[in-house]
């Protein structure tokens, strides 16, 4: 695939899968191998947060990766991580390298900052 089509892909998945809440389009755009796995970790997410906006900032390809920067908002409505639901609204700012082939993903590397959600989680509320 070139370029433009992995990062079009990429858009897509962010769109169904963590945007409009598709946990059955997971297997539309990862590998066989990386279903499962991909499944278990946004069911995580979605169970400790509604309303859930994802934006993305940047984006990057090169060959068969994409770096996606990424900044998502939504409310803590549940259980995540052991903390229990606060009805906070909280924000995440990370980025995310995909490989792909064969018009599927095959690795998939987040990485945001867990202990500044963990602090918003935390934080008495001002209001």
């Amino acid at each position: 695939m070139l370029t433009e089509d992995n990062k079009l892909l990429i858009r897509e998945m962010f769109n169904e899968i963590w945007t409009k809440r598709q946990l059955t389009a997971i297997p539309t755009y990862y590998a066989p191998a990386q279903v499962e796995s991909t499944t278990a970790f946004v069911s995580t997410y979605f169970a400790g947060f509604a309303d859930w906006h994802l934006e993305i900032v940047e984006m990057m390809a090169e060959g068969d990766q994409v770096m996606c920067r990424w900044r998502n908002s939504s409310t803590h409505h549940g259980e995540f991580l052991g903390i229990p639901a606060t009805g906070k609204r909280v924000t995440m700012e990370g980025m995310s390298i995909q490989r792909i082939a064969n018009g599927k993903i095959i690795d998939d590397a987040g990485y945001f900052d867990l202990l500044d959600l963990r602090q918003q989680l935390s934080r008495e509320s001002t209001a």
